[in-house]
C-alpha cells in the first residue's frame, strides 16, 4: 500500500498527518495521488518499531513524536497520558522516555 490508497480522492484534514510512502515515487500512479493529499501530510517514515502487543511503537527519532496539531485525547491506546512531551504525538501511540517523570 502506498499514498494512492490513501487518497484517491481529495482529502480534508487540518494538518498533523504524516503518511509513509512505501512505493517509489512516481510508481504505480503515486504522483498523480500526491497532489490529492494537499500539502498538510509530510511524506517521511515515521520510525515505527516493530508489531509488539498491539501497537506499533514510535521509535525515539519518529517525526510524530510532538508533532500533533491542536487538542488531541488525554490518553493513548494504552491508557499513558498524553502529553509526555511539549505536545500529543501523531497517531494512537504516544512516546514515553525512559526518563519521563510523568
Amino acid at each position: 500500500m502506498g499514498l494512492q490508497q490513501n487518497c484517491t480522492h481529495a482529502l480534508q484534514n487540518w494538518g498533523g498527518n504524516l503518511q509513509f510512502l512505501l512505493a517509489k515515487e512516481g510508481a504505480m500512479g503515486d504522483a498523480k495521488h500526491q497532489s490529492n493529499c494537499g500539502n498538510t501530510i509530510t511524506l517521511i517514515d515515521p520510525q515505527l518499531s516493530p508489531l509488539s502487543h498491539g501497537v506499533l511503537p514510535l521509535q525515539w527519532n519518529s517525526p510524530a513524536i510532538d508533532a500533533a496539531v491542536g487538542r488531541c485525547p488525554a490518553t493513548d491506546q494504552r491508557g499513558v497520558a498524553r502529553p509526555q512531551g511539549k505536545a500529543c504525538d501523531i497517531g494512537a501511540y504516544e512516546f514515553k522516555p525512559w526518563n519521563a517523570e510523568k
